[in-house]
């Protein structure tokens, strides 16, 4: 969660004696951004029961008091209030300009529910925040509860809250971000009675995702035209072997309930496969890869040899599919539209940065050969590639660069690192034996266009974590500002070091290594 974008917002109300208060007497809401100049914030702050229409809506953002024309206040005009939901949707969204000197970051909407038991958290402006008669911002966090499809809002249990209702007054709309901080997976609605102010309500995220229109309005890619296009070619690559259909119907798991369709089988397999859960599909793919490979050991045929290729090839194509489609979308749109410079991601490993890309960009993940038992793969496109992977720079350079970035960076060293990183870029990108007389800013710039040269379809990407010391997060920050500016055709994914984050993704990526260890890789 980036604070900075915290989002203050101000409704005009008549007085208690129902008098006009001049625009000086309102109600107070939280909201947070989900697209470039596009506010969530729950309906009901936008609607209190006492709105006096003659004032606008205003918005602060907290964090830069002077950004608004109005002693530090955008005010909207009606048609600056873009959609809200119906019926039990207590949501709305705001178009309003963010503050120029604002990373073009916003929150991801999640296309999953909410896990039972996961940490979230958030910040807010609650009345029991009031100080010196200014709203300040408050921290808030705890456990989740998960939901039924059905429902319209899940609930959150407060580790720290308000000493009563009353308290809570001015959070409302505040995002809920699960483990790992990225993920936005509701915002905040009601607090319910009797519980001492210590569970709130909230509005899932997937329940906003259903909304045509809201969809259309944070730009959210259209999941019908994606659904075609993967299930299109998962049917091609399901078509060239029949033994490898045979092997899943065989192993009764994934196609429960699936009527194969004698004409095109293929096609009733990719429909299926794409219709179950990610760890369904890594875990009952990689079973039936397995039984594959027994088979091959006592007699090796073309035929069980393809339908194994078949079946690594499927799971490439699935996992970016079946990957939280909110977020692979929030993602694309922050690396396309708004060039985000540091963009963070809910997840801890390198291999699921590759799975992010490749889900924001609708393509097969594309990971470099293994060399090791048990190890994740790093992705095609991440730089550097690591050590083993034989590309110009020297091992000392890749282990230089991958160390400083993935949380061991001393401060005081980035001219160092940056320095490597360079010439890593000229030799990889510019691939020159002249060239050396030039000044470092020449090189950069050959660099930069021959990046961007390859990268008109799919993406060069750097992942990186932010260390734990405050000096050594700035100059990394800084650093990392610098680099993107220089090579403008990079993304970066910023990593969290949750541990409840890792922990989940090992357990449902857990048998990916396994999967892909079997692949034939050719080397580069």
């Amino acid at each position: 969660m980036d604070k900075s974008l915290l989002a203050e917002i101000f409704v005009p109300t008549f007085d208690d004696d129902g008098k006009d208060g001049g625009g000086k007497i309102g109600a107070i809401g939280t909201g947070y951004p989900v697209a470039h100049d596009v506010i969530l914030t729950a309906r009901h702050v936008i609607e209190p029961k006492d709105r006096h229409n003659k004032y606008p809506i205003c918005v602060r953002w907290h964090d830069y008091p002077t950004a608004g024309p109005s002693d530090g206040w955008f005010e909207l005009k009606t048609k600056d209030v873009i959609w809200r939901g119906k019926g039990e949707t207590d949501a709305a969204l705001l178009r309003c300009p963010r503050p120029h000197e604002a990373d073009p970051y916003f929150g991801l909407l999640s296309a999953e529910g909410p896990r039972q038991g996961d940490y979230w958290f958030s910040e807010g402006f609650p009345a029991a925040a009031k100080r010196d008669d200014q709203r300040r911002p408050a921290d808030f966090d705890g456990k989740m509860h998960s939901m039924s499809p059905k429902r319209h809002y899940f609930e959150l249990n407060v580790d720290a809250a308000p000493g009563d209702e009353e308290g809570w007054k001015g959070a409302s709309g505040m995002p809920i971000f699960g483990p790992g901080g990225a993920r936005v997976f509701g915002l905040a609605k009601e607090v319910p009675l009797r519980f001492k102010a210590k569970k709130i309500h909230a509005v899932p995220a997937f329940k906003l995702l259903e909304d045509d229109d809201f969809k259309k309005l944070i730009d959210y890619a259209n999941q019908s035209d994606r659904r075609r296009n993967f299930e299109r070619r998962l049917t091609t690559i399901f078509r060239r072997s029949e033994h490898a259909i045979t092997f899943i119907r065989d192993s009764g798991n994934l196609l429960r309930a699936v009527d194969l369709k004698p004409n095109d089988k293929a096609a009733s397999v990719a429909c299926a496969l794409l219709d179950r859960k990610m760890d369904e599909v890594i875990t009952g793919l990689s079973d039936v890869l397995e039984a594959i490979f027994d088979e091959i050991h006592f007699d090796s045929n073309d035929n069980l040899t393809t339908a194994a290729d078949v079946l690594i090839e499927a799971v490439l194509l699935i996992i970016p599919y079946l990957f939280d489609h909110g977020v692979a979308s929030g993602v694309r749109n922050q690396f396309l539209n708004a060039q985000a410079t540091l963009l963070e991601i809910p997840c801890a490993m390198p291999t699921l940065a590759e799975i992010v890309m490749a889900a924001a960009e609708n393509r097969q993940a594309e990971f470099r050969p293994l060399h090791g038992d048990g190890q994740y793969p790093d992705g095609e496109r991440q730089i550097p590639p690591p050590p083993e992977a034989g590309i110009n720079a020297s091992k000392e350079e890749h282990e230089a660069i991958r160390q400083s970035l993935m949380g061991k960076f001393i401060p005081g060293s980035w001219t160092g690192v940056r320095n490597t990183i360079d010439d890593y870029m000229f030799k990889e990108f510019v691939r020159s034996t002249g060239g050396l007389d030039r000044s470092r800013e020449e090189r950069v710039t050959q660099a930069s266009v021959e990046l961007d040269n390859r990268s008109r379809r799919r993406r060069y990407y750097v992942v990186y974590r932010m260390p734990k010391g405050d000096a050594a997060r700035r100059e990394l920050r800084d650093g990392l500002c610098q680099l993107k500016r220089d090579y403008p055709a990079l993304i970066f994914l910023g990593l969290t070091d949750n541990l409840s984050v890792d922990l989940a993704e090992r357990k449902i990526y857990g048998q990916l290594p396994l999967i892909l260890a079997k692949k034939r890789y050719k080397k580069s």
